[in-house]
């Protein structure tokens, strides 16, 4: 069953900034070329080059500096830091045609590069003076906001102005705008504002592919190297103050689009490992899962913070950021029904800056047991929003982080020789920012993969957290990694009904033998933390709501045994009755299926061999019978030989399943602890997990009870 899909990272704009951002800028973009853009001859990049030159290289005359002056961005650390704000002019934005908010924005990138001066109000549902308060910067508000490029002139060389008819020149023109301390703006405000031209794109380019073909190839080697940006052309302002001050490279390309994908793969591998994708990506949900996994494939992630405003200043903002862990008392393991309610796309800095800020107002806060995913960069990039969520969290507010810990990356996809890299970066800002359990997601192709046991392992060894949650899905299950480390699958709702129904359907045949551990995420573009009080308010006194970290810390005290025979038969394993292959979508395949053979260590076991199977081709075996309602069963099988498998199994509902693993001589066990919620058939499967050959064989396949052994 498909895992329930999120909406729009970007969805708060239409409803919380309101028509006013979007009215404004929409025409900049209008004229986008649609399509698979032609990409401009090497005659034509060349024509093209010369002309945006107004005499010197407009390029810059040689390689720019990895960190600007002005800012402080050591190794290890993940996002540069800002000079103190000691004082901020304040304009307001909101009702700015769209080629002044360019202007201005661009303008507070080049200022706010040796010491943030410039704090603009642009539209966000959280109040415009909401974050300047908390800043508690002395200030002062310019009733025309022009006035600031008069203030600040002898501070910018001119303008760059950007072509109306290719609407990918805006991001060229930001960040030409970064490498000559100049502004972004259209033909006629530089005119009226009586700005130097310093760079003229009007004209230069046949499509927004050109003209990023062409800035990559004369700019890139400007450009910072440690960050890459992505950023929607009709956005006219928010990141671009950030982009112009880091001089870094702005870009929108489409992972889906060959050609786009082609040269964003180009600029990617030139980035050092470790290094962050700004901003978002084309296509919404698709362009997200693609984009997310090609900079995972690179070593690099994402921060969502396209519509992040003012990051010039916020990171240089001192906040008392708390390393404390604040962990709830937790209570008696009991055989009650353990619900933890959890708040989506935390890991979206400028969700963390603007929606997460409006459900956090909400009079209901507090009343029942919350967890709120944020992004632990924030330390670096907006400490402010991270400390004021610290300091008026209540005791029933738990802080921690989106997915996959620090960045939004897919682990499965990161190159294995660097990913401790990563997940020791992961572990620094957890312990930076006081967190201790973290979301995963792990894509492919646009679906879902739970992490193979060298990468959970990675986690396990490098993060040390209290428990993981995987995955937003269409069910929940709980279960350990290396016998230690809770694991939890989340079922998302998106409506109060939705998460009332999932509730039910995962708890139905719970008979109160045992404790049972249901994951909750609730779709933070949707619902409310009056709707999870809703929810839980509905529950009947077998249910206690809970913090993540009293749910991890109740799970490992959880202690089963298996007990009684194992329910596949008394067979041995090559004499069970075996079934298959066949491929999901597709039915029987060719492959032979041989039961009743010997492993090289003498093994009963059966063998499966295919010179190329699809992923998700499999062989079974089932339990004498149905399964009891409301137990939990350990189910195992010992692989080995040659291909990539997993061990999956149908509890009559869902497809639990456990990560894949590369097969050798040696075997292998794999093994999941399942809870079977309904009387029903159900499978122990070993499914392919990539295309290839198959040359397997399964031996020690088991099916048993667990019971519970103690509380410890």
């Amino acid at each position: 069953m498909d895992p329930i899909r999120p909406r729009s990272r970007r969805q708060f704009l239409a409803t919380a900034a309101g028509a006013t951002a979007v009215g404004a800028t929409a025409g900049l973009a209008a004229a986008a070329t649609a399509g698979q853009a032609r990409p401009a001859s090497a005659a034509e990049l060349t024509h093209a080059a010369e002309a945006v030159r107004p005499g010197p290289d407009t390029a810059a005359a040689g390689p720019a500096p990895d960190v600007p002056a002005g800012l402080s961005w050591p190794a290890g650390q993940a996002l540069p830091r800002f000079a103190t704000p000691l004082r901020l002019a304040v304009a307001d934005l909101t009702n700015a045609p769209a080629d002044q908010q360019l202007l201005l924005t661009t303008l507070q990138g080049v200022v706010n590069r040796r010491r943030p001066r410039i704090y603009l109000l642009q539209p966000q549902g959280e109040g415009l003076d909401t974050w300047l308060d908390a800043l508690a910067v002395p200030h002062h508000q310019t009733a025309r906001p022009m006035s600031l490029l008069a203030d600040y002139r002898d501070e910018v060389t001119g303008a760059v102005l950007y072509d109306p008819d290719v609407a990918g020149t805006i991001n060229v023109a930001t960040t030409l705008a970064g490498l000559h301390d100049a502004v972004a703006t259209s033909a006629a405000l530089a005119a009226s504002a009586g700005l130097p031209v310093i760079a003229d794109l009007r004209g230069q380019f046949a499509s927004d592919l050109d003209a990023y073909t062409w800035a990559a190839a004369s700019l890139w080697p400007h450009t910072t190297h440690r960050m890459l940006i992505g950023l929607d052309p009709g956005i006219s302002g928010y990141l671009r103050d950030y982009a112009v001050a880091n001089r870094a490279l702005v870009m929108f390309l489409d992972p889906s689009v060959a050609a786009e994908l082609a040269l964003l793969e180009q600029l990617m591998a030139d980035v050092p490992a470790g290094s962050p994708y700004l901003g978002w990506w084309p296509s919404d949900l698709t362009g997200e899962s693609d984009g997310t996994q090609v900079a995972s494939q690179y070593g690099l992630f994402v921060v969502a913070t396209d519509y992040s405003a003012n990051l010039s200043v916020f990171s240089g903002a001192h906040a008392p950021v708390s390393k404390a862990r604040q962990r709830a008392t937790v209570p008696p393991l009991g055989n009650k029904i353990y619900v933890t309610f959890t708040l989506t796309d935390g890991d979206n800095l400028q969700y963390d800056q603007h929606h997460m800020r409006q459900l956090w107002d909400d009079p209901s806060r507090g009343k029942v047991p919350l967890n709120w995913t944020v992004q632990p960069l924030a330390a670096d990039a907006a400490p402010t929003f991270l400390a004021y969520y610290q300091r008026t969290a209540t005791s029933n507010d738990y802080l921690m982080a989106g997915p996959s810990g620090a960045g939004y990356v897919y682990p499965g996809d990161w190159p294995a020789d660097s990913l401790g890299s990563y997940t020791q970066m992961t572990r620094r800002y957890l312990d930076r920012t006081g967190m201790d359990t973290a979301v995963i997601l792990n894509r492919s192709g646009g679906q879902d993969v739970y992490l193979d046991a060298a990468t959970a392992q990675r986690y396990i060894d490098d993060v040390r957290p209290l428990g993981l949650l995987e995955s937003w899905s269409s069910y929940t299950w709980t279960t350990d990694v290396a016998g230690t480390t809770p694991v939890s699958v989340s079922w998302q709702a998106s409506s109060v009904a939705e998460a009332e129904q999932a509730i039910a359907a995962a708890s139905a045949g719970w008979t109160g033998s045992a404790p049972l551990f249901l994951s909750i995420g609730m779709l933070a573009w949707n619902l409310t933390p009056t709707d999870v009080l809703t929810v839980a308010s509905s529950l009947s006194a077998d249910y206690v709501v809970v913090r993540a970290d009293q749910y991890f810390a109740l799970a490992r005290k959880l202690a089963l045994a298996p007990s009684g025979a194992n329910l596949l038969g008394s067979a041995p394993t090559g004499q069970l009755d075996w079934q298959g292959p066949v491929q999901n979508g597709v039915g029987a395949i060719p492959g032979t299926l041989t039961t009743n053979v010997t492993t090289p260590q003498g093994a009963s076991a059966v063998q499966w061999t295919e010179t190329s199977a699809a992923p998700d081709s499999w062989i079974w075996v089932d339990p004498g019978g149905q399964l009891a309602a409301g137990d939990y069963y350990e189910v195992s099988v010992t692989v080995q030989g040659a291909g990539d498998v997993y061990l999956d199994f149908w509890n009559g509902q869902w497809d639990l399943t456990t990560g894949a693993v590369q097969l050798t001589a040696a075997p292998q066990t794999l093994a999941l602890r399942a809870w079977v919620p309904e009387a029903a058939g159900t499978h122990l499967q070993v499914r392919t997990a990539a295309t290839g050959p198959v040359d397997l064989y399964a031996s020690a396949a088991s099916v048993r009870q667990l019971a519970v052994k103690q509380a410890i």
